[in-house]
């Protein structure tokens, strides 16, 4: 016996269980393009944007952040903070000012299909009070609708339920929501609609999921931004306006400093015009005193070289003041986004003004990302980190300048006493005259100085705007990314397919009925003579005779070929007459009907044949003879009536039958008399052949009694009816009751065309 399963058998199985394969794989395949149906369509528009990060005005400013930072200004931490910035909440509200993706209305057909508009709804609403409830809107006619909401009131907890009436154009309220639908230029043609209007805060972390941003390419400082929508005018409008809202902010940031910067040259400006204007008031004064002063060539020379070095001094000291104001809030932690470094060259020389404003763009940058993510998030890490190292070398080359300016300061001092002591051997009028000629020049110099400065910001500021750029702004969408809905269907019949035949790998697994022929050459031996196909029509009583309604048919054939195969197992004369017992394990199986048209197919052959119904519990072949059943086999055993009694011919010439007769309340006992073998012994003389339709083995112990009596032993099973452990209770009886001749009848089973070889059938 083989217990592995062999590549026919998967495809018996499959062709076994096929409408039942089909019917899932429709039925999956129908849920799947429903599904389909219903899903909106979702459109995907992308804008491309440069990032000016990364500053490269000097080598040196370089060097020193290649230093102080892991891969540099314009690494690829600089690039994720600028992601994290364009999908920040804080950008994403700022581009929701210029695109109402809040409000969403939606149509639903008869089909209950959605269909959402944005500029062309059939409606116009106005929400003052209800934000965040989902209204449904049932047009009634030209002037009047249905409002319908659920929800829970934010006055005291309750649930609300409302379905009310109202006028277009009007006031729709109560004490939780205050809305004004109007009506627009498009027609109202759907079955109802649904419009909710989310607050922007809540929205906008909705809208984070639908926000992608990514390089174009590996260490590349343009960056893709896209934005998923179900309408693809409203996806490309605000991925345009979220580029826009980031160049603008970034725009803002990188003139904050020149902005200060600018504010504290105006304050110097004015505080040195009005020391200007103050010393020219005093020379006048001076002058309209003392009338005239003898001033010599030397003593003018002398006073400006002092008036230069007070000029520098002055520089120097400012220089100084807000050198040292910087690095103490660097030290401190404090105000850093308002530093002010102005007019300090040698800063630019070493990159402390860059250093100074990366800074200030980190800790905006660390805000910004703070007001989304905690602390322990990656990028708010990798910025803590930039800001600690920007702020140790900003204080080291502070600290460093500060060094050399003061160094250059005692120097200018000590030439400026030297030439304060000659000054001192001059008159007391010339001291006088050369000391305000010196505030003045000094004033008029340090006012142009800061006049320059104030030009230099103004142009820096002027520049920072060209920074960032749009590269490709954003296009409508014109087909949808998803959903893939040939892909969807598709994967609903491949699931079906898959599930299909699970479902039928699992019922054969269940399914213990014998199936085939295979399924029985598995468990014996045991020959199998014939295998009957189905029957194409309903058993009636002229069908249960087949080879005599339709004897080209292939059940007729298979008959015939179970006439032929009896010569293999019967080895007596022909001349003696052959006793057949047919049997079964249970009822139904079709033990009368074979008996039936095996006697008709052996009284075509030519011999005489009799049918003996031993089955008097449940007799049915008087019924497919269409014959009375008043007296039979039991009144015969039971004295009650002779054999010429008992034998009825049919209408076919060679063929008798002995029904059962009255059911007797004792069958074992009455087939179990001597009776039985003479009624044998008899109709052995009349017949060729005697076919004995026996009550099933397992159910009652009748059969036995006659199955040792018998020549020849046909025991039926019924295709998908008689259970595979019915062959068991076979080979056991078979052994039990040391039956020799012994064949299988497979009846009923499944039609195949074309089938030749043993036991089998053609369609004709």
């Amino acid at each position: 016996m083989r217990n592995e399963m062999d590549p026919k058998e998967l495809f018996r199985i499959i062709n076994r269980y096929k409408y039942s394969i089909l019917l899932v794989m429709l039925l999956t395949t129908s849920i799947a393009a429903i599904f389909a149906y219903y899903q909106p369509n979702v459109y995907k528009s992308k804008t491309s944007i440069q990032v000016g990060i990364g500053s490269k005005s000097s080598i040196a400013q370089q060097d020193l952040l290649q230093q102080a930072l892991i891969g540099g200004v314009g690494s690829d931490a600089d690039i994720d903070t600028e992601v994290s910035i364009l999908e920040s909440r804080f950008l994403i509200l700022n581009a929701m000012k210029n695109v109402n993706v809040t409000a969403h209305i939606w149509g639903i057909n008869k089909l209950f299909k959605k269909t959402e508009y944005y500029l062309n709804a059939p409606i116009a609403i106005h929400v003052e009070k209800g934000k965040g409830l989902m209204f449904t809107l049932t047009p009634i006619d030209d002037k009047y609708y249905q409002l319908e909401v659920k929800g829970i009131s934010k006055n005291d907890g309750t649930k609300f339920h409302y379905k009310l009436k109202y006028r277009y154009n009007q006031i729709a309220k109560t004490n939780d929501y205050k809305i004004i639908v109007t009506k627009t230029k498009y027609p109202l043609d759907k079955q109802y609609y649904k419009f909710i209007v989310y607050k922007s805060n809540h929205y906008a972390n909705k809208l984070i999921s639908k926000i992608n941003v990514t390089p174009h390419k590996k260490k590349s400082k343009v960056l893709d931004i896209t934005y998923t929508d179900n309408i693809p005018l409203r996806a490309k409008e605000f991925v345009n306006a979220l580029a826009q809202a980031y160049i603008k902010q970034n725009i803002e940031l990188r003139t904050k400093e020149a902005t200060k910067a600018l504010s504290f040259v105006n304050t110097q400006l004015n505080l040195i015009k009005k020391n200007l204007q103050k010393s020219e008031k005093n020379i006048e004064n001076f002058k309209t005193k003392e009338k005239t002063v003898d001033i010599k060539m030397s003593s003018k020379q002398l006073s400006k070289q002092l008036s230069d070095l007070e000029n520098k001094i002055s520089i120097l000291n400012m220089q100084i003041s807000i050198l040292q104001r910087t690095f103490n809030k660097i030290k401190k932690g404090i105000a850093l986004d308002s530093l002010t470094i102005i007019g300090i060259e040698k800063l630019d020389t070493q990159g402390v003004n860059s250093l100074i404003q990366q800074l200030q763009q980190a800790i905006l940058k660390k805000q910004e990302l703070l007001r989304e993510y905690t602390t322990n998030h990656p990028e708010v890490q990798k910025l803590s980190s930039t800001i600690s190292n920007l702020k140790t070398i900003i204080k080291k080359s502070i600290s460093n300048i500060l060094t050399d300016l003061q160094g250059k300061q005692k120097l200018l001092k000590t030439q400026m006493v030297k030439y304060q002591n000659k000054l001192k051997k001059l008159p007391k009028a010339q001291q006088d005259y050369l000391s305000l000629e010196r505030k003045l020049e000094f004033n008029q110099k340090f006012y142009t100085y800061l006049l320059e400065k104030k030009t230099e910001t103004e142009i820096k500021k002027a520049a920072t705007v060209t920074q960032n750029r749009i590269i490709d702004s954003a296009l409508i969408p014109t087909a949808p990314i998803k959903p893939k809905r040939k892909i969807i269907i598709g994967i609903g019949l491949i699931l079906g397919l898959l599930l299909g035949l699970t479902l039928a790998f699992i019922r054969n697994i269940f399914d213990d009925t014998i199936k085939n022929k295979e399924d029985i050459k598995k468990e014996t031996n045991i020959p199998i003579v014939a295998s009957i196909p189905k029957y194409a029509k309903k058993i009636t009583e002229d069908i249960d005779l087949i080879i005599s309604k339709k004897p080209k048919s292939a059940i007729a054939e298979s008959f015939r070929s179970l006439r032929t195969n009896l010569k293999f197992i019967i080895e007596k004369d022909d001349d003696e007459a052959k006793i057949i017992a047919i049997t079964s394990t249970v009822i139904a199986e079709g033990k009368t009907t074979i008996a039936s048209n095996l006697a008709l197919a052996l009284e075509k052959y030519g011999k005489k044949v009799i049918i003996i119904n031993f089955d008097l519990r449940k007799p049915t072949l008087h019924t497919i003879f269409n014959m009375k059943n008043s007296k039979g086999l039991s009144a015969y055993l039971s004295n009650q009536a002779t054999l010429e009694e008992i034998i009825e011919s049919t209408k076919f010439k060679n063929l008798d039958i002995i029904s059962a007769g009255t059911v007797p309340p004792d069958p074992s006992e009455l087939i179990g008399t001597i009776k039985v073998k003479n009624l044998f012994d008899e109709l052995k003389h009349r017949y060729d052949y005697i076919i004995l339709d026996t009550p099933p083995i397992g159910l009652v112990s009748d059969a036995s009694i006659l199955l040792s009596q018998s020549d020849i032993v046909l025991y039926v099973f019924k295709a998908e009816y008689s259970k595979k452990e019915f062959i068991t209770i076979m080979k056991e009886f078979k052994q039990e009751k040391k039956i020799e001749k012994l064949g299988i009848v497979l009846n009923e089973v499944k039609h195949q065309k074309n089938y030749y070889g043993y036991g089998g059938y053609y369609e004709k």
